[in-house]
Formats: C-alpha cells, structure tokens, sequence
C-alpha cells in the first residue's frame, strides 16, 4: 500500500495533486512532495555504491608501510602481498644502513594496477664529510677521521721531501658513508729514487745508483774477469721506486751462453762471399742447435745485396752437440751471396737450443764478444 499524502499543516488526508487542504485551506507548493522523492533517490544512490564497495573490497589489496623496515624485512612483507619491488640505496643524514626511509607507495589498490612495481629507498648509510688530512702527521690525522666517525688503515713507504710521520695520500675525501675505512700512506722518512736500471750495463748501473747514495751488488760477472763485458746488460733488479739511503739494490746481469771469438768473410775469385765462424759455449748446458743470420753491408752502411738472390743476409744452423766450455768452427762449404762490395757484416740474431729444449734469443748488442773479434763497431 502506497503511503497516503497528508497536509503538512494539520495532517489530514489530502490528494495527490491537491492544491488546498480541503480541512484547513492551507495552500500547497506546486513541488510540494518533491523532497520526499530526493531523499529517497539519495538512499538509493547510497545503497548502490555501497554495494560496489563491498564488491571491490573483496579484491583490493592494502600496501603497508615498511619505512623504517629493514630491507630483508621490508621486501619479505611485499612479497607476501603479491607486490614487486624494485630498490634504490643511497647515503643519507640520519638513517641508518639498510633502513627503509621512503617507499612510493602505500594503502589500496587493485593487483597487477599500473602502480606496480613499489620502489623502495634504503639508506646506504649515514652520509660524512671525509677531512682531508693530507700533510698532518699520523695522530692528528687519526683524531680527524675517528671525530667524524671514520675508521683509517695505513701504509708507510719513504717519500722524497716529507718527514717520518706525515701523511701524503689518501684514497677518500668528499662525502662517505659513516664508519667507512680511509686508507693513509705515511712517509717512512726521506729518500731516493731508484731508477730503473734494466737494459743498461752494469757498469753504468753501479756508477749511477752508488752516485745516487746506495749500496749495489750485481750477481753474473765474467768468468774469471773483475770488470763486466761491454754487451752485458742488467736483465733483473729487486728494488725501485723510493728507498731510503744506503739500501742495498741487488741487480742481475745477463749471461749469454754464446760467445763469438770471431766471424771471417772472404770474397773469393767469382765474388762469392765465404764465411768462417767461431763459436765458443760459455753456458753451464750442453747446446744442441745455433740458428744464426749475418747481415752484410757495403762500404757506405748500406745492405749489400746479393747479385743472385737479392738478399743481403746469410742464414745458417750449426748442429751440435756443443758442450760448456767447447769452441768450434763453422764454415760455409759455398759462398752465402755474390757481391764484391761486401766491407761489413754483423751477426742480426742468433737463437741457442739447448738439449733440454730451452732457448735464448740473442741480439747483436748482447753478443760476448772477445778483443779478436773481427769486424766494423760501427755496426754494434
């Protein structure tokens, strides 16, 4: 039963398009019964969307808040929550390490919504300006660093122009995370450089690093000689870089296992050149083969080429066995080139192989050569 209208005024029953109330003659607004009509479109809009609430809050989903979480934890209670989370680390003023400070989102929404994946920003540590401590001595340093809570390590070694006890380098300056470890390198004192003296003759290394204020030994002298062979070179040295004062600086000289007493070029009657080398085994082993090439050069320095073939080198292998200590004599059984210009030669390169299939590459300027050695030292 639809409800009845009534007067407002004296309650009485009253039609539906009444214009007067016909028990008290009270006039009615032509809209008169229209706010009735709205509360109740209101109720019913209110029902509707309550009931798409209750729908959809049956699939929506509550991100909480892990500011404040550790990363572990914080990523651990997402997990669970279906979320993807992706993170970003960096130094901040008061969050500790591995602290969520901030996330970029938080409270409702649906799963797989565009607001995926929650960004995350963990604090790396807290942020500290590094002091720079370079040219204060070792305490006053470690007291800069540990009053901005820094840790140090340290290395000495000798400088050229700071005292024991100063600090010249650190690997640290700027802003770094708190409790970092700042490397310092500390002078031991003052000293000298060493210079490289690999590829000199010992000779000019001992003068030069005893000019210098140190103490020099050389291990690989010449059998039997107090002074070293011009071609010998350093091939080995244990220290360099700044050492103090009268260290002792251990060098190595080569030892080359060939010697070469002498080289005879003749030119016979048709300009074929002859060649006759002597070869000595000045090593501790028994050598098996010597690849050797000689270059031949005219009166001017310049190659001297073969009439025939064009070429101005001659390449040989003498078969051993040669044993320590042994000499013996090559000789070519027919002229190496054609060319009656021939006034110089010098041996290139020559390989050794010894029995053991070991071998040492020899150059000119490494050749032992003796006082009979024939041949222009221009080309050496």
């Amino acid at each position: 039963m639809i409800d009845e209208l009534r007067c407002p005024k004296c309650n009485s029953a009253i039609e539906e398009n009444a214009i007067y109330c016909p028990h008290c003659g009270s006039k009615f607004s032509k809209h008169g019964n229209k706010p009735r009509k709205s509360i109740i479109i209101a109720v019913v809009l209110v029902i509707i969307i309550l009931l798409v609430w209750a729908v959809l809050s049956s699939r929506l989903v509550m991100i909480p808040s892990v500011v404040g979480k550790t990363r572990e934890d914080a990523a651990a209670l997402l997990k669970e929550k279906g979320v993807h989370v992706e993170f970003v680390t960096e130094l901040t003023n008061n969050v500790e390490e591995n602290i969520v400070y901030k996330q970029s989102f938080s409270g409702l929404h649906l799963p797989n919504s565009n607001i995926e994946p929650i960004t995350l920003y963990v604090s790396e540590g807290i942020a500290v300006e590094c002091p720079v401590v370079e040219g204060l001595t070792e305490q006053q340093a470690i007291q800069a660093l540990e009053s901005v809570g820094l840790k140090h390590s340290i290395t000495r070694q000798y400088t050229t122009d700071l005292e024991k006890g100063v600090v010249f380098r650190q690997n640290q300056k700027g802003t770094v995370k708190s409790g970092s470890v700042v490397a310092l390198s500390i002078s031991k004192g003052i000293g000298q450089i060493v210079a490289d003296q690999i590829g000199k003759n010992p000779q000019q290394a001992i003068d030069e690093l005893s000019a210098n204020g140190f103490n020099v030994v050389v291990h690989e002298y010449a059998d039997g000689a107090d002074i070293f062979s011009e071609s010998q070179t350093i091939i080995g040295q244990d220290k360099t870089g700044i050492q103090p004062l009268g260290e002792t600086i251990t060098l190595e000289a080569n030892r080359p296992s060939l010697q070469i007493p002498s080289i005879d070029i003749t030119t016979n009657s048709i300009n074929g050149v002859d060649v006759e080398i002597a070869l000595k085994n000045i090593s501790d082993k028994e050598i098996k083969y010597v690849d050797f090439e000689i270059s031949f050069y005219n009166p001017f320095g310049e190659p001297a080429r073969c009439e025939i073939s064009g070429e101005n080198t001659y390449s040989a292998r003498y078969v051993g066995p040669l044993y320590p200590n042994e000499s013996q004599q090559i000789v070519s059984t027919r002229p190496v080139i054609y060319n009656p210009n021939v006034a110089a030669w010098r041996p290139t390169s020559i390989t050794v192989t010894f029995t053991d299939n070991t071998t040492q590459e020899l150059t000119s300027s490494q050749f032992w050569h003796t006082d009979e050695y024939v041949g222009d030292g221009t080309f050496y």
